[in-house]
């Protein structure tokens, strides 16, 4: 019996004992606030690679806002987490590859709640598993603990904060990325908080919610220095953060947070003067609402054209006028856009219904070269008409003309014009702006004036003369510079070929002399021995080259001397 008891006892102490729990084990919130509780897993000192189950907590007391997966000790998930608040539900399952996890504190998803009325909101475990990495999936789970969070009324009323002792931590100072300026509204509803904080502290409390004086109640430690809330509801936040250090609690610094993501409503655009008129600057009139941080603007648009700012005063009085348009069916486009940037677009049409178009009376078809083109016509008594002139290339100038009250009208047109075809069209434009649509183009020609073409042509032949003489001219002075050159050239020849020649004659002269002392050398020893075969073809060689360099030099010296004469 005892062997049986020590073995049942040494098979028990071999179970394993993994455990399920929530950080914080409690908390206190107040009504319309959120606080984040944290799922955790310990081990018990085995290796696991899946954890799954069923969270509940009270429907009526709280709802969940969001559930975060980082960080996790999970990587790989069946099912990402998902809530259910009206059955009161939150379930997971994931896990992890090889070689699992083995530890006590490792976290698998944060969970961000809502505090709904007043009251101990209990939160547990039901069909929960955490498995062992054995390859069979083994089930440890011996025990979870859920949390409480307990809920106090959302007293608006500015509440006194606690009192702090001396040689406590200074209040935070927050920053945010995501949401920068606390006097302003944003449309993303992901949040990213930091602060520093300090060597000596070792615990940090946070808090979110809709009172702008509540105090932190959730604690990390280890501490932390960011905070990510994720999906928050739209409105007004609150962030609340304090330090804690040896002496206690310190200050708590809060951070104002505005969500709108949901655009203006709906809104139609209106013509107080009717969306069809003559009028090329029509009123318009729209008054859009947002149900949270207001409009801020309004963006007109007219066909193809630029955006142009409205302010909400201007839009809304209904007597803003848009921009001069010309005659014809116009598309308009208008955003309203609030505070947060959400933007909300209404389409319209308009059409500017056009005024008569001047008649043209007389113009000249045919102008002179330095004529002024003249157009007379009638149109509208004390009115403008725009007369637009066009040449060949598609280049356009326009000049105005005022009418008389007789709605007569007579124009001279100031600017110059070159030879060439040119065509004009016309428009009326009466005293309250409203314009026609151009007339058909009418086309004139302005030509080269009959003394201005005898002058050019005058002209012309007069400038090939002069252009022929002064080629006959410029080839005159080049022969004779050339001429010029040659003989100064040919006088420097002469003189050096008369200098080469007689310096040639001496050193030929000397060489010739040099040569006969060689062979008279040879022959007077000639008379006192016998020569030897080699020097008698010495004397002989120097006495036959001699006389071919005599022939050859005095032959070169006589063509030279032809050449010079030429």
């Amino acid at each position: 019996m005892v062997f049986v008891l020590l073995f049942l006892l040494s098979f028990t102490d071999k179970v394993s004992a993994a455990n399920l729990s929530f950080s914080p084990a409690s908390s206190h919130v107040s009504v319309g606030n959120i606080i984040s509780v944290t799922l955790v897993v310990g081990t018990g000192g085995d290796v696991i690679n899946s954890a799954d189950g069923t969270i509940q907590f009270p429907s009526d007391m709280l709802d969940v806002m969001s559930i975060s997966k980082s960080p996790s000790i999970f990587s790989l998930w069946v099912e990402d987490p998902s809530f259910d608040n009206s059955a009161g539900t939150v379930t997971f399952d994931g896990g992890l590859p090889n070689p699992g996890y083995g530890g006590n504190t490792g976290q698998i998803i944060s969970i961000v709640f809502r505090a709904k009325k007043t009251g101990t909101a209990s939160i547990v475990f039901s069909d929960s598993a955490v498995r062992k990495n054995d390859g069979l999936g083994t089930n440890i789970l011996t025990g979870s603990s859920g949390t409480t969070i307990t809920i106090d009324s959302n007293a608006t009323a500015q509440v006194a904060p606690p009192p702090v002792s001396e040689g406590t931590p200074s209040a935070p100072i927050i920053a945010s990325a995501t949401h920068p300026e606390q006097s302003k509204w944003y449309n993303n509803s992901d949040v990213e908080l930091q602060w520093k904080v300090p060597s000596d502290v070792t615990a940090v409390e946070t808090l979110v919610g809709r009172n702008p004086a509540s105090v932190p109640t959730v604690v990390y430690s280890p501490v932390i220095g960011s905070k990510k809330i994720s999906q928050l509801e739209d409105g007004v936040w609150y962030f609340h953060v304090r330090f804690k250090n040896s002496n206690g609690w310190g200050e708590t610094s809060h951070y104002k947070i505005q969500i709108d993501t949901v655009p203006p409503n709906p809104f139609k655009i209106a013509f107080p003067h009717g969306a069809e008129s003559t009028d090329p600057r029509p009123v318009i009139h729209a008054s859009a609402t947002d149900d949270l941080s207001g409009i801020d603007n309004y963006e007109v648009k007219i066909d193809d054209g630029d955006f142009t700012k409205v302010s909400p005063q201007d839009m809304s009085s209904g007597t803003y006028s848009l921009l001069d348009q010309d005659p014809g069916v116009h598309n308009m486009l208008v955003k309203a856009v609030d505070l947060a940037g959400n933007e909300t677009v209404q389409t319209a049409q308009f059409t500017v219904t056009p005024i008569n178009q001047p008649q043209i009376q007389n113009y000249q078809s045919e102008l002179q070269s330095g004529d002024l083109l003249k157009i007379t016509g009638v149109s509208y008594p004390s009115a403008s008409v725009e007369i637009v002139v066009k040449d060949s290339f598609g280049n356009d100038v326009s000049q105005m003309v005022n009418t008389l009250a007789s709605g007569d009208f007579s124009m001279v047109w100031l600017k110059k014009l070159d030879i060439g075809p040119y065509t004009f069209t016309a428009r009326a434009i009466d005293s309250n702006g409203a314009k026609s649509v151009f007339t058909s183009p009418s086309s004139f020609v302005v030509k080269q004036s009959a003394v201005s073409h005898v002058s050019s042509f005058v002209f012309g032949w007069l400038s090939i003369i002069v252009i022929i003489v002064l080629a006959l001219g410029g080839i005159t002075l080049l022969i004779t510079y050339f001429v010029h050159k040659f003989i100064v050239m040919k006088k420097t020849i002469d003189k050096k070929m008369r200098v080469t020649e007689s310096s040639v004659h001496k050193a030929f002269d000397l060489l010739r002399e040099n040569v006969r002392e060689q062979v008279k050398t040879l022959e007077g020893a000639k008379s006192k021995r016998q020569l030897t075969k080699e020097e008698e073809k010495v004397i002989k060689r120097l006495q036959e080259n001699l006389t071919e360099s005599e022939k050859y030099l005095e032959k070169e010296i006589q063509d030279i001397e032809e050449t010079i004469s030429k």
